[in-house]
C-alpha cells in the first residue's frame, strides 16, 4: 500500500521515496516539483503543498503502488531553496571533482572541477551510473574522440569528455529542460566550442551524427535493449553502456552477443552495472 507520512507545517513540502522510477521525477516536475535530487537515499524533492494534490498523489499510486513518500519537513516559500543547496555537496569521482556552481573546492594536483547547476531531476554525479561513466572517461576518451552523448541529462558526461580532450561532442536528449540546463553547465564550464546541443531522440541522434567514434549511453535499460540494434550497425565503435541494473545485465549481454557485438568491458557498482561494447 502507498503510504504518504507528514512532518511540520508550512508552504513547501520536502518529499522523500525510495525509487528508480524516472517517470516519477516528471511527474513531479510536471506539477511543480523544483530541486529533484536522486543519490543513493532515493529521490528527493521539494513542492508547494497546494501542488501535492489529489491528482498528484494518484497518479503516483498508478506508477509505484507500494511507494512510500515521506515529508519530512514543511518550509515557507524562499526558504526551501538554500535548505536544498545544503545537500548538495562536492563529490570526488576521479579523475573529476563534481560541484554545484555556488561551490568553489580546492583541487589537488591533476584534478579536473566539473560545475554544474543542478536543477529538478537533472545529474549532479550522484548516482552510480553517472560514476560509473565519468570514472572510465579517462581509459577511452583520446584527442581525437568524436563522441555521441545520448541522454546528455546535466551534460554532465559530455564536459568530462570535453575537459578530458576530446575533439567535439555531440549531446541529445529528449527533455527540453534537460538541453536548457545541459546548455547552462556547458557555458558554465567553458566548453561551448566542443559540445553541440540538440532536443531528439537516439535514433535521430545517431542518424544526425554519424561520424562518431565513442558513444556514453546512459538510459534505462529498455531503451538500451531497443537501440542495440541500431547500434550493432556502427562496426569497430565503442559503446560504452550504464543505467543498467545488475539483474538486468545478463539480458543486455545475451543481446549484444546475439548481435555479433563484443564484451569488452563489465563494472559494476551497488546495484548497478557498466558495460563497453563493440560490434
Amino acid at each position: 500500500m502507498q503510504t504518504f507520512t507528514y512532518k511540520g507545517k508550512g508552504d513547501w513540502l520536502i518529499l522523500k521515496m525510495e525509487t528508480e522510477n524516472e517517470e516519477i521525477t516528471g511527474i513531479l516536475s510536471f506539477y511543480g516539483a523544483e530541486g529533484i535530487i536522486e543519490d543513493k537515499n532515493g529521490l528527493t524533492a521539494y513542492i508547494e503543498k497546494e501542488n501535492f494534490t489529489d491528482e498528484l498523489q494518484n497518479i503516483l499510486k498508478q506508477l509505484e503502488p507500494n511507494l512510500e513518500i515521506e515529508v519530512n519537513e514543511w518550509l515557507d516559500d524562499g526558504n526551501w531553496f538554500e535548505t536544498w543547496k545544503k545537500t548538495i555537496q562536492p563529490i570526488s569521482i576521479p579523475p573529476f571533482v563534481v560541484a554545484p556552481t555556488w561551490e568553489n573546492p580546492e583541487l589537488k594536483p591533476n584534478e579536473i572541477l566539473i560545475k554544474i547547476d543542478p536543477k529538478m531531476a537533472f545529474g549532479t554525479g550522484s548516482h552510480e551510473t553517472t560514476q560509473l561513466i565519468l570514472a572510465s572517461l579517462k581509459d577511452y576518451v583520446k584527442p581525437s574522440s568524436i563522441i555521441l552523448d545520448l541522454g546528455t541529462g546535466s551534460g554532465i558526461l559530455a564536459i568530462g569528455a570535453a575537459k578530458l580532450g576530446a575533439k567535439e561532442i555531440f549531446a541529445s536528449d529528449i527533455d527540453e529542460d534537460s538541453i536548457l540546463n545541459a546548455q547552462e553547465n556547458v557555458e558554465i564550464n567553458e566548453v561551448s566550442d566542443k559540445i553541440k546541443l540538440k532536443i531528439c531522440d537516439a535514433l535521430h541522434s545517431l542518424e544526425e551524427k554519424n561520424d562518431f567514434n565513442l558513444v556514453l549511453v546512459n538510459i534505462h535499460t529498455s531503451v538500451i535493449l531497443e537501440l542495440l540494434p541500431a547500434f550493432s550497425s556502427f562496426n569497430g565503435i565503442e559503446f560504452i553502456l550504464s543505467g543498467i541494473l545488475n539483474e538486468e545485465a545478463k539480458k543486455v549481454k545475451s543481446k549484444v552477443l546475439e548481435l555479433n557485438g563484443q564484451i569488452l568491458n563489465e563494472k559494476f557498482k551497488k546495484e548497478w552495472s557498466f558495460l563497453v561494447v563493440k560490434f
